[in-house]
C-alpha cells in the first residue's frame, strides 16, 4: 500500500524545502559578508596604523644634516682601523722573528762562552 498524499501537501513540502534552503543560504551569505567586513575593517585599521608609524618615523630624523656624512666617516675610520690592526699583526710577527733570532744569538753566545 502506498500512501496517498494530496497534491497540496506535496507542493507545501517542496515550498518548505525551498524556503529552508533559502534561509540557510541567506544566513551563510550573511556570515560570510560579516567576516569580509571585519577583514576590511582590520585592513583599514592596519593601514591607518602604518601611516601613523611612517609619520612618527619621519619626525625622528637624524639629529643633524651631517648625519650621513658622519656615518661615511665612521665607515672609513673602521676600515682604516682594520688596516692598522693588520699592520700591527705584521709588526707582531716581525717582533716574534726578532725575539727568536735573539734567542738563537744568546744560545750561540752561551755555547761560545762555555767553550773558552
Amino acid at each position: 500500500m502506498t500512501p496517498n498524499y494530496p497534491v497540496w501537501q506535496i507542493a507545501f513540502n517542496i515550498i518548505q524545502l525551498i524556503l529552508t534552503f533559502a534561509v540557510w543560504w541567506s544566513s551563510r551569505n550573511k556570515v560570510t559578508n560579516d567576516r569580509f567586513t571585519q577583514l576590511e575593517n582590520s585592513k583599514i585599521k592596519l593601514e591607518s596604523d602604518l601611516k601613523h608609524l611612517k609619520l612618527e618615523m619621519a619626525k625622528h630624523k637624524p639629529a643633524c644634516d651631517n648625519h650621513s656624512r658622519m656615518e661615511d666617516n665612521d665607515k672609513r675610520l673602521f676600515t682604516r682601523l682594520d688596516e692598522v690592526h693588520g699592520d700591527v699583526r705584521e709588526i707582531k710577527g716581525s717582533l716574534e722573528g726578532v725575539k727568536n733570532l735573539s734567542a738563537v744569538i744568546n744560545q750561540f753566545l752561551l755555547k761560545q762562552g762555555g767553550e773558552k
